[in-house]
């Protein structure tokens, strides 16, 4: 089908660039997120990356959904709660037939990732955890004069923390 496109990828292996990635999903109707069921929250970047730049997403509902509070089935997002073959198809044909809730879920989806994910959002929920510092948050979420903040720490360590939690045998003896 010449309106598919796959584009395989891992995170070592950068086959596009991300100014390539950008315009994808710019000039995308919709994007979609088939997922496995899982506690482990999945597809959170390209869900808010597509939002952010006005392309709806369509993703399976799943346990580990990041963010039930503000994500809300058509209203912002499209949750397939089936996550078959044709729940799939059923729901793209359907999304495709109505332009009109397309548009209103895209508009709504913007505006949620502006009001709750931007580097603006981040920088007023930080100033209200601590207003004695609200100087200090700013200039370092903006990225002013960093250097000024930093610290030589001497040797620099890698924590490894497998994604595959709960560990086979995750008792402390």
């Amino acid at each position: 089908n010449d309106n598919v496109r796959f584009i395989r990828g891992s995170w070592g292996n950068q086959e596009i660039s991300d100014s390539e990635l950008r315009k994808i999903y710019s000039q995308s109707k919709l994007v979609i997120i088939p997922l496995k069921e899982s506690f482990q929250p999945s597809g959170q970047s390209v869900t808010l990356q597509a939002m952010a730049l006005k392309t709806p997403v369509l993703i399976t509902s799943t346990k580990g959904f990041w963010d039930v509070e503000n994500f809300i089935n058509n209203k912002n997002i499209f949750f397939n709660y089936k996550n078959s073959t044709e729940s799939w198809l059923e729901m793209i044909q359907h999304l495709y037939e109505n332009i009109e809730l397309l548009s209103e879920v895209t508009e709504n989806a913007y505006k949620v990732i502006h009001e709750k994910y931007s580097k603006e959002s981040f920088e007023r929920e930080l100033v209200k955890i601590d207003k004695k510092n609200e100087s200090l948050i700013k200039k370092i979420v903006r990225g002013k004069n960093m250097y000024k903040y930093t610290y030589d720490r001497g040797l620099d360590y890698l924590l490894y923390i497998p994604w595959h939690f709960p560990l086979k045998d995750d008792s402390i003896n």
